[in-house]
């Protein structure tokens, strides 16, 4: 979140190996994507 503030970035995005969710934290959307996703460019959202 502080990296988030400090560069004013509203899009918040964690790959990982497998989960796919959306958090809101202080406000904030974050998604979590499979990597396996992100490599096909199968990204909603964007």
């Amino acid at each position: 979140m502080l990296a988030s503030e400090k560069l004013n970035s509203e899009n918040l995005l964690i790959i990982n190996a497998e989960v796919e969710k959306v958090e809101n934290v202080k406000g904030k959307s974050i998604r979590y994507i499979p990597l396996w996703k992100w490599l096909l460019g199968i990204v909603q959202g964007n």
